[in-house]
């Protein structure tokens, strides 16, 4: 039976997504686990104060804790570059300086608009992490207040759709079949809509029959994903093409 069921060779980055699946669920669970209140709320800290500021909750569990992990593993990761010496960057310098001597002076204004590339540069780096904060807040707040219209799908279409334009990565038909597939849970999330008005739940577009906020959301919506979708092929973008490295991002 072995021969047709196993697990596979063991991957030594396995560990880090275990490891990530560990840390999300502690730190999840210090606020609150549920799923639109259909269970038992799972709580390691019974404190009701703590959990209803989620956006303090944040600031020190995910964000500063986050800052201060990545400050830590950058230090480790600058002493280990510095420890390999690299003499390519040297020879290359130095044939440069052999066939121009005139090389290594620098001119004020190209300096000038270095340094102004670098600095708009720079700015549109922090609009980018400020719009991934933003859209995770916004769109996590939308998810506590207009329940079940969250169409994840569609953000697949539209991850690929940029990835195509900004990394000029072709789409096979083995991609669109897949995407083609990835549709199919619209139609659950329907049932699910359909479901929640037979079951009278506590959603905003329930009560009192406010049937016209389920397309008020759907049009908030998209936007949101589009952002997030952008944040996330422009994040790509910096790491594979920019080399920075996760730590420092």
């Amino acid at each position: 039976m072995g021969k047709y069921i196993s697990l596979g060779k063991y991957n030594k980055n396995f560990k880090y997504i275990i490891l990530y699946i560990i840390i999300a669920l502690f730190n999840n669970s210090l606020s609150g686990i549920n799923y639109y209140t259909g269970f038992n709320e799972l709580r390691l800290i019974d404190n009701n104060k703590f959990s209803k500021f989620s956006i303090i909750h944040q600031i020190f569990s995910c964000y500063l804790g986050t800052f201060l992990l990545s400050a830590i593993f950058y230090i480790f990761e600058n002493q280990k570059i510095k420890k390999v010496p690299n003499k390519s960057d040297d020879n290359s310098r130095d044939s440069s300086r052999s066939r121009n001597p005139s090389s290594h002076i620098i001119l004020i204004h190209k300096d000038i608009i270095k340094q102004a590339s670098k600095r708009k540069s720079f700015l549109f780096f922090l609009l980018i992490i400020f719009f991934w904060i933003l859209e995770e807040q916004v769109i996590e707040k939308y998810n506590c207040t207009l329940s079940h219209l969250d169409f994840w799908m569609f953000e697949l279409l539209i991850i690929a759709y940029l990835n195509s334009k900004i990394f000029l990565i072709q789409i096979y038909k083995h991609h669109l079949f897949v995407l083609f597939l990835s549709l199919f849970p619209i139609l659950f999330k329907i049932i699910t809509i359909f479901l929640a008005y037979i079951g009278n739940e506590d959603i905003i577009y329930i009560k009192n029959n406010r049937w016209y906020l389920i397309p008020i959301g759907l049009i908030i919506y998209f936007p949101l994903i589009t952002l997030k979708s952008y944040v996330i092929i422009k994040l790509k973008w910096y790491m594979d093409l920019k080399y920075i490295s996760p730590n420092k991002l």
